[in-house]
C-alpha cells in the first residue's frame, strides 16, 4: 500500500516476475512485508490456484524432510517461500541447491512433475555471500530476481495512507466510527525513524487508537509517549538482542501475566505499573486469553 517512488518501482517488478516460474529473492529489513509480497506474487502467477507453502528456515533445524517439497512422493505445491533463507543450516542449503539442480535439469526420478515456484527471502540487506550466511551457488539459484522492498523511512510519503488504513482496520473491528488522523500526528510520524517498519507503524496506531477515547485524538498527544517508548525499547535490546531472534506477542504476554501476577490480579494498580490504561490491559489481556490470578477480574 501507498504511491512512493520506491514502492511503485518494487511492486512494477513483482508484476513483470508473478506470471514466470522464475526464483524471487525478496530482501528487506524486518517489518517491511516480505511476507505480504510473497504471497501477493504468488496470487498472481498461475500457481495460484494451488497452495502456497511457507517454510520458516530458522526452524528446520536438522529436520530434512521440510525439503520434500521437490520430492516427486509429494503432493506438489504451488510455491514455496523460504523465509528467511540465510537463517538455513549450511549443510542443508547444500541438499538444498542439489535438489534445485535435479529440479532444473528434470530428473524425475526425485523431482516433482508439476512445477514449483521458489520464492525467498531475507532481512539481510548487505552482501549475503561475503557474510557467510548464504553459500553463493544457492545465491545465485534463489536470486534470479532480487526484489528489494524499501523501508519505511525511504517512503515516508506512503505514512499517511498507511497509517489511516490502520486505524480504520481497527476502527472496523472495534465497531467505532473512523476518525481522521490529525496532520499533527502525521507530522510527528514524519520525523520518526521507523526501525520496526511497517509493522512498527502498525502497533504505534493500534495503541494510540486504544488509548484514545472512541478513536478522539484531537484531546490526546500520545505520539511522542508512543514512540518514544519504542526508542526506550530499541536502546534496550540494542547490544543484546538473542542470536536466535525472539518473539515480541511472547514477550507482551509474560509483561502482562508478571504484572498481574504481581498485583493479584489488579487490573487497576497493574495498568498503572505498566503505564498504560485499564482499558488498553483489558484490550491485551483478551488478545491473549489472559485471566487474572485465579480467576478473578479485580479492579
Amino acid at each position: 500500500m501507498g504511491r512512493s517512488p520506491a514502492l511503485l518501482k518494487t511492486l512494477d517488478t513483482c508484476a513483470r516476475v508473478a506470471t514466470r516460474q522464475t526464483p524471487v529473492l525478496i530482501i528487506g529489513e524486518s517489518g517491511t512485508g516480505k511476507d505480504l509480497l510473497a504471497r501477493a506474487i504468488h496470487e498472481n502467477s498461475a500457481a495460484r490456484h494451488r497452495r502456497l507453502t511457507k517454510i520458516t528456515c530458522g526452524l528446520v533445524g536438522s529436520d530434512h524432510s521440510r525439503l520434500n517439497f521437490l520430492s516427486s512422493r509429494s503432493e506438489s505445491p504451488g510455491t514455496v517461500y523460504l523465509d528467511e533463507i540465510t537463517e538455513l543450516p549450511l549443510h542443508i542449503q547444500t541438499e538444498l541447491e542439489h535438489l534445485l539442480h535435479e529440479a532444473a535439469d528434470g530428473e524425475t526420478d526425485r523431482c516433482s512433475q508439476a512445477p514449483v515456484r521458489i520464492i525467498s527471502s531475507t532481512s539481510i540487506t548487505g552482501e549475503l555471500s561475503k557474510e557467510a550466511r548464504l553459500r553463493p551457488a544457492l545465491y545465485y539459484r534463489l536470486a534470479v530476481v532480487p526484489i528489494q522492498i524499501p523501508p519505511l523511512r525511504e517512503r515516508k510519503e506512503d505514512l499517511p495512507e498507511l497509517a489511516q488504513f490502520f486505524a480504520d482496520r481497527l476502527a472496523k473491528r472495534h465497531n467505532l466510527t473512523p476518525t481522521p488522523i490529525p496532520d499533527r500526528v502525521l507530522h510527528r510520524f514524519a520525523q520518526h525513524h521507523w526501525p520496526g517498519n511497517i509493522r512498527e507503524l502498525e502497533n504505534v496506531v493500534e495503541r494510540m487508537v486504544l488509548l484514545a477515547a472512541d478513536f478522539d485524538f484531537s484531546g490526546h498527544d500520545l505520539t511522542n509517549e508512543v514512540i518514544d517508548r519504542a526508542g526506550e525499547v530499541t536502546t534496550q535490546f540494542s547490544h543484546g538482542l538473542p542470536e536466535n531472534g525472539l518473539s515480541l506477542s511472547q514477550i507482551e504476554r509474560d509483561l502482562l501475566g508478571a504484572a498481574l501476577a504481581k498485583f493479584g490480579g489488579n487490573q487497576t494498580k497493574a495498568a498503572r505499573y505498566l503505564n498504560i490504561s485499564r482499558r488498553t490491559l483489558i484490550y491485551r489481556m483478551g488478545k491473549y486469553n489472559l485471566r487474572a490470578p485465579g480467576g478473578a477480574e479485580k479492579l
